[in-house]
C-alpha cells in the first residue's frame, strides 16, 4: 500500500518509463506539504474559479448569482468578470 502523495508521485515518473499522460487517467493530485506544489495547487484553484465565473457570465450575463444563489447586482459583476480575466491573463 501506498500514500496519495506516493502514489501520485510515482504516476508523475510514470513519464520516464511509458508514453503516458497520468492527467489523462488520474485526477489532479498535489503534495501540499511541497512548497512548489502548493504554489501549482493555489495557481490551479485560482485559474479553476476565474474559469467558472467567466462561465456563469457567458451563461447568465448581469443575471449573475453567487455560490449561494443571491444576485450579484448590475454592479458588481463587470468586477467579477474584471477580476476572472486578470487571474486567467
Amino acid at each position: 500500500l501506498t500514500t496519495k502523495v506516493g502514489l501520485t508521485r510515482n504516476l508523475r515518473n510514470l513519464k520516464w518509463f511509458e508514453d503516458v499522460d497520468m492527467d489523462q487517467f488520474f485526477p489532479r493530485s498535489y503534495d501540499l506539504a511541497d512548497p512548489d506544489e502548493l504554489y501549482d495547487y493555489v495557481d490551479d484553484f485560482k485559474m479553476t474559479a476565474a474559469e467558472n465565473i467567466l462561465k456563469l457570465f457567458v451563461r447568465d450575463g448581469p443575471q449573475m448569482k453567487d455560490c449561494q444563489g443571491r444576485d450579484i447586482g448590475a454592479g458588481n459583476y463587470g468586477t467579477c468578470v474584471q477580476l476572472a480575466l486578470l487571474v486567467l491573463d
